[in-house]
């Protein structure tokens, strides 16, 4: 009897692996030489958007922010920006007029940090974007789709990107 309870017991547990996805295999997606790091994930929502992932690469000293479609194994890796400069903390999230993507990350210049946006939308780049510089401290920005947040001197800052939601607050 308790053969048999162990052995129904092992295959459900079998089952319930299978059924919610507890067994699965890992694949490479990023082959690219230098120290690959800081990657944010945008998953498909209710508005049919394809799932991409962006992160920072540091190949000696060139500091590269990259974009890649999670959905299609042969889809590129786009480079967003590359630079001599560190270029850091990226993040991504849906453009909410276009249903293209925006890109915000990092970048120091001259021993300070600014914050600089690209758009992407139908397989082309926008110009760059300097979002705000100036930036004392490397403040690690979120962003949603409709504004970024960031922190300066010690006060969390919001920005928006549109005329309904315009205007930089001071949260602090």
């Amino acid at each position: 009897m308790k053969r048999h309870l162990f052995a129904i017991t092992l295959f459900s547990l079998f089952i319930m692996n299978q059924l919610f996805g507890l067994n699965f295999q890992v694949s490479e997606l990023i082959s690219i030489p230098g120290n690959n790091r800081n990657f944010y994930i945008l998953e498909e929502d209710e508005f049919g958007s394809t799932n991409y992932i962006c992160w920072e690469n540091q190949n000696d000293s060139v500091y590269t922010i990259y974009l890649k479609q999670i959905d299609s194994i042969l889809s590129e890796n786009i480079i967003v920006y590359r630079d001599t400069t560190p270029n850091i903390n990226p993040q991504i999230s849906l453009n909410r007029f276009d249903l293209g993507i925006k890109i915000v990350w990092q970048s120091e210049v001259n021993n300070h940090w600014q914050l600089l946006l690209r758009n992407f939308h139908n397989d082309s780049l926008s110009q760059i974007i300097s979002v705000t510089d100036s930036l004392s401290d490397n403040i690690d920005p979120s962003l949603s789709i409709h504004r970024v947040a960031y922190i300066n001197s010690g006060k969390l800052l919001v920005k928006a990107f549109y005329p309904e939601c315009e205007g930089i607050m001071n949260l602090s």
